[in-house]
C-alpha cells in the first residue's frame, strides 16, 4: 500500500501546503542530476554500454563490410544504430533534468513533502505535493548514490505516478520496488541525506516518548 497523499494546486505559498500548527524542520532540492550531464548511475551504465557496443561496430565494420553490399552499406547501418543509442541517452538525460530541476522537498513535524513543478494536459502551470506522514513502521532507507544518497520517505502507486503526474516523480536511476507495483517517493541526490533520515527519527522517538 502507499503511504503517499497526492494534491494538486495552481501557485499555493508555502503556508497553503501546511497544516495549521506544522512546523518545517529542514528543506532542500536535490544536489546534483539538475544538470544534462550529471548522469545518473543507470545512465552512466547505459552510456558506458553503448560506448562499449559502438566500439565493438567499429572495429567489425571491415568484416562486416565484406560479407555485406559494401562498407558504405554497413557504415550506414552502424551509424544509425549509434545515433539511436544518442538519442536515447539524450532523452534519458532530459527527463531526469526535468524531474529534478522542478523539485522541492521539506520535512515537517508531521511529514515528509515533496513539491514538482510542472503543466497538466492544457499546459498550465501546477504545483503537486506528495506528502508522506512520518511513521514508525515505515524504514527510512538512504540508496547509496553518485555522489550523493537519496532518502526514501515513502511510496507512490504507479499509476498515480502517471495521473496526475505525467512524467512523476521517477527518472532514470531511481529503482522501482515489488515487481514495477510501487515507485518510491524519496528525496534525491541530498548532500544532507543521512542527517535528515536521522533528523525524522529523532522526531519519531521523541513523539513516542511524549
Amino acid at each position: 500500500m502507499s503511504n503517499a497523499r497526492i494534491s494538486v494546486q495552481n501557485n499555493p505559498s508555502l503556508e497553503d501546503i501546511l497544516a495549521d500548527g506544522e512546523k518545517v524542520l529542514w528543506s532542500g532540492a536535490p544536489d546534483f542530476g539538475k544538470k544534462l550531464f550529471e548522469l545518473a548511475k543507470t545512465e552512466r551504465l547505459l552510456a558506458i554500454t553503448c560506448a562499449i557496443g559502438a566500439v565493438a561496430m567499429l572495429i567489425s565494420l571491415p568484416f562486416v563490410g565484406a560479407k555485406m553490399d559494401g562498407w558504405t552499406t554497413a557504415a550506414w547501418v552502424y551509424g544509425a544504430v549509434i545515433v539511436v543509442f544518442l538519442i536515447a541517452l539524450l532523452g534519458m538525460a532530459f527527463d531526469r533534468q526535468f524531474v529534478l530541476s522542478n523539485q522541492a522537498y521539506f520535512v515537517t513535524d508531521r511529514r515528509s513533502i515533496v513539491l514538482r513543478l510542472g503543466r497538466n494536459w492544457r499546459f498550465a502551470r501546477r504545483v503537486y505535493v506528495v506528502s508522506c506522514p512520518h511513521s514508525k513502521e515505515f524504514p527510512y532507507v538512504v540508496r547509496q548514490n553518485r555522489p550523493y544518497g537519496c532518502l526514501r520517505g515513502g511510496t507512490l502507486l504507479d499509476k498515480d505516478s502517471v495521473q496526475p503526474f505525467g512524467f512523476g516523480l521517477a527518472q532514470p536511476g531511481q529503482p522501482f520496488l515489488h515487481g514495477r507495483t510501487l515507485v518510491p517517493v524519496e528525496f534525491d541526490n541530498i548532500r544532507e541525506a543521512d542527517y535528515v533520515r536521522s533528523l525524522i527519527l529523532s522526531h519519531l522517538r521523541k513523539e513516542t516518548a511524549q
